[in-house]
């Protein structure tokens, strides 16, 4: 099943969008850093939480020691109908600055209990958190500082796993690492599209363009589009951090992957049309990117598991018309200095591990190295491919996962 053409186009593609994100980084390597913090607005922070007892009272110190006036900062936990104590446990800590509700279980749904705490709040400034998800003291400073410019609607910081233990922390902590420099690239070229957790918004975006989607898998995928659509921005701190638990199992990571890729094809479609020159490089060069490179990954897959069949079939039956004899060839090592293809893919890889060691220096993460990268690249994303071609069957025919 050779296609040495679709070969050398994933080739390009691949150089191309290396060569363009090293070109911004360098063009800009120096408004990495936040900018110096001037005003102080009302902050309100937003904790949707169902069944975290165990985490209410590192939510709460996590609180208390951020780095900003006290009087100006307050907290809202919603309880969505939790089986456990966590409404209890909240309730022990309410008072001036911290607001505790509870609602009836929205099944799961995080826009629910996000919109019942948003509308309550008092704040200028809305930071939506995840349970699970802690702020480092200085990074609200750091993200109101990008609010001197007007069209700035949300600031998303970088994220890190809580905990490193385990093969797949390890590799979604270098996913994260990866992903926090490419979305701070993103920026320069105003083509971040996103809200995750810890995510910094004026609370002035939910009056003029609605509340969180709730009928969305990926309501902050939804609510970065919907912004950028209007014509405002989202930047990226990666000079401070927020971290959250992530999956420590293969059933969770899947479940989780699959949630995040169904609902970016879902939001894809419904906002195809900003896929646009009147939106600059986010309608012509990254959406377009997440769909090309979405299907190169499903063709490199199915490729790769055909021939590997192909192969199988075609080596057992050339052995046995040798009657099994094992039959050693000729190597010849100059053939490996002189196919394109492995050359090219070497040129690929040096750049990968050049982006990665940038990536590394920036967001001061020191629990990574280049030999859980490597695993990262070969073993790890094979998996993600996997995560995602299942997620494109699945929306193909709208089989929609569980919350």
């Amino acid at each position: 099943m050779e296609l040495p053409f679709l070969t050398y186009i994933i080739y390009f593609v691949s150089i191309f969008v290396g060569i363009f994100y090293l070109v911004v980084y360098f063009q800009n390597k120096n408004k990495l850093q936040s900018r110096e913090f001037k005003e102080e607005p009302m902050v309100s922070i937003v904790v949707p939480a169902y069944n975290e007892e165990k985490n209410i009272p590192k939510i709460i110190e996590s609180f208390n020691e951020i780095d900003y006036p006290k009087e100006k900062l307050e907290l809202i936990i919603v309880d969505d109908g939790s089986k456990d104590n966590t409404y209890a446990i909240a309730k022990s800590f309410a008072g001036e600055r911290i607001k505790v509700f509870t609602r009836e279980n929205s099944g799961g749904i995080k826009a629910v209990p996000l919109n019942f705490g948003i509308k309550q709040a008092k704040g200028e400034i809305i930071v939506t958190l995840d349970a699970d998800t802690f702020m480092q003291p200085d990074l609200l400073k750091k993200a109101l500082s990008y609010f001197s410019d007007p069209s700035v609607a949300i600031v998303i910081p970088a994220v890190r796993p809580t905990e490193t233990k385990g093969f797949l922390r390890r590799m979604q902590l270098i996913e994260y690492t990866v992903a926090a420099f490419s979305r701070k690239i993103l920026t320069f070229i105003d083509s971040l599209s996103v809200a995750p957790a810890a995510s910094v918004i004026k609370a002035e975006i939910f009056k003029k363009y609605g509340y969180y989607d709730e009928h969305n898998l990926t309501e902050d995928f939804e609510l970065g589009l919907r912004v950028v659509e209007k014509h405002h921005k989202v930047m990226h701190v990666i000079d401070s951090y927020a971290v959250t638990e992530v999956p420590n199992n293969f059933v969770s990571l899947f479940k989780q992957r699959l949630r995040w890729n169904y609902g970016t094809f879902y939001n894809l479609v419904k906002y195809k049309r900003l896929f646009s020159p009147k939106y600059g490089d986010l309608g012509v060069f990254y959406l377009p990117l997440i769909v090309i490179l979405t299907a190169f990954s499903v063709f490199v897959f199915v490729k790769f598991f055909f021939d590997i069949i192909i192969r199988l079939f075609r080596s057992l039956y050339l052995w046995s018309l040798s009657n099994f004899q094992i039959v050693f060839r000729d190597f010849h090592p100059m053939n490996f200095f002189t196919d394109p293809r492995i050359l090219i893919g070497l040129f690929i890889m040096a750049m990968s591990f050049f982006v990665f060691k940038l990536a590394k220096k920036h967001t001061g993460e020191k629990r990574v190295n280049i030999i859980n990268y490597f695993v990262y690249l070969f073993v790890y994303i094979f998996f993600i491919i996997v995560f995602t071609l299942v997620a494109l069957v699945r929306f193909i025919f709208r089989w929609e996962p569980k919350w």
